[in-house]
């Protein structure tokens, strides 16, 4: 480490664009902070993931990650709850309560 930029890639840095903050942190990754001496395991997190630990990644998938919905909607005095403008209906015990929903 020279005057402690390389530390952090992200220590007082300014980037031209998402491309070239992806370049950069590529580069940072490969050449400062996996070549480090890890302080727990005395050894260089590159070489750990390229001898253990690249063998056990699954392919990345192809098609994008479907994200749940999350709410927590109260129950009215008709049994229904409404989340994301659809309404649904539950069992009296809750009405007057919140619950707890994800889509």
């Amino acid at each position: 480490m020279r005057d402690g930029r390389e530390a952090s890639l992200f220590a007082g840095e300014e980037f031209a664009s998402l491309t070239d903050a992806r370049r950069r942190a590529e580069r940072w990754c490969l050449h400062t902070a996996g070549l480090r001496i890890h302080g727990t395991t005395a050894r260089r997190p590159l070489e750990v993931f390229r001898l253990e630990e690249a063998q056990a990644l699954a392919p990345a998938p192809e098609a994008p990650y479907d994200l749940p919905h999350y709410a927590c909607p109260k129950v009215h005095r008709d049994y229904h709850i409404e989340v994301d403008r659809a309404l649904y209906s539950v069992p009296a015990a809750f009405i007057g309560g919140d619950v707890l929903v994800f889509l």
